[in-house]
């Protein structure tokens, strides 16, 4: 009776380490509220990250630190720009707000021809899942300095920013990285003027 029982104890031990653990459900983060401003439009379904980024620009506006405001516009940009995974279709083109208005157009034009004409092959080639994402902006350098605008000279930083994606079957190296950003600012505000 005691081996039987020696038995059924090892065997029930033995199925109970053998069964599949179930994996926790994945926790779903808390959504970020958006703190609107006077001058920059709020994005539409922005990342946790992303909505940080762009709360910082509310403080930085009452705070009038057009240091901290013109790098938080950089960040965003790349934020928006860079993310397909957000957005509705290829003309749904993100980074606008932080652009001088006279620019809109012309990088609207610009952006559909080169980097978001990709959005529909990747959604019927790959799907959905696969649109870039960017989950962390790095800004590896910033230089104070006199910027060139429309024959005009204005108060202004360059940037070095290294760029991070959540995973996606897209190859690392169709992704933009590394790149270089220029910021004007005038009256109040900060502009993207050039990204390279």
């Amino acid at each position: 009776m005691k081996r039987l029982l020696k038995v059924l104890c090892c065997s029930a031990l033995l199925l109970c380490g053998c069964r599949q653990q179930e994996e926790p459900e994945p926790v779903e983060e808390e959504k970020i509220s958006i703190v609107s401003n006077d001058i920059y439009a709020d994005p539409k379904n922005p990342s946790n990250a992303y909505a940080k980024v762009f709360n910082r620009l509310a403080e930085d506006i009452r705070a009038n630190d057009m240091d901290q405001l013109s790098e938080d516009v950089a960040v965003c940009f790349v934020y928006d720009f860079f993310t397909l995974k957000n957005k509705e279709d290829s003309t749904d083109i993100g980074g606008l707000a932080y652009l001088p208005q006279n620019r809109v157009e012309e990088f609207t034009s610009f952006a559909q021809q080169h980097f978001y004409r990709n959005y529909d092959s990747i959604v019927t080639e790959q799907g959905e899942d696969a649109l870039p994402e960017v989950v962390n902006v790095i800004v590896d350098s910033k230089t104070a300095k006199e910027v060139s605008y429309l024959d005009e000279t204005y108060d202004g930083y360059e940037y070095e920013m290294s760029v991070e994606y959540a995973d996606t079957s897209i190859s690392s190296d169709e992704l933009k990285t590394k790149l270089t950003m220029t910021c004007l600012v005038y009256n109040g505000k900060a502009m993207v003027i050039a990204v390279s």
